[in-house]
């Protein structure tokens, strides 16, 4: 389902209204994972849902490699988890300080609340220096 546009997968869920669904937990992961992904390769300003959605062009911001750059891209992958993934819940980002030639990376820890019980979530996030944002399962 993670494939599938955000408007046909709403179009299903109104076909299935009262049924109870069976979720399968690494599927629900990785669907939220991909959203992540799509939500942080997005350019600040080229969303026409909302102006703040996405990153601002961390190609700029990846020039010096320094850690000004690797806060302020923090604190934006930061400020799009908490408006826009609504269903990350009590999230941390840190700095992964493993050295890794041109990428900066991140471990990004939180739940995911299903019914009767919580999910954990633990991924890898990697930039490259074309500007690439990409999410890995960490298990």
């Amino acid at each position: 389902m993670a494939q599938l546009r955000l408007l046909k997968r709403m179009q299903q869920w109104q076909h299935l209204e009262g049924e109870t669904l069976e979720v399968d937990d690494v599927r629900l992961i990785e669907s939220i994972l991909a959203d992540i992904e799509n939500l942080l390769n997005t350019i600040q300003g080229t969303a026409l849902i909302h102006d703040q959605l996405g990153l601002s062009d961390v190609k700029k911001l990846f020039v010096s490699h320094g850690n000004v750059a690797q806060d302020v891209i923090s604190e934006e992958i930061r400020s799009n988890l908490q408006t826009f993934e609504p269903r990350l819940d009590r999230f941390t980002l840190e700095k992964d300080e493993t050295v890794n030639a041109g990428a900066l990376r991140w471990l990004l820890r939180g739940e995911v609340p299903v019914r009767d019980r919580v999910l954990p979530v633990r991924a890898d996030i990697s930039l490259t220096a074309d500007g690439r944002i990409s999410l890995s399962l960490r298990g």
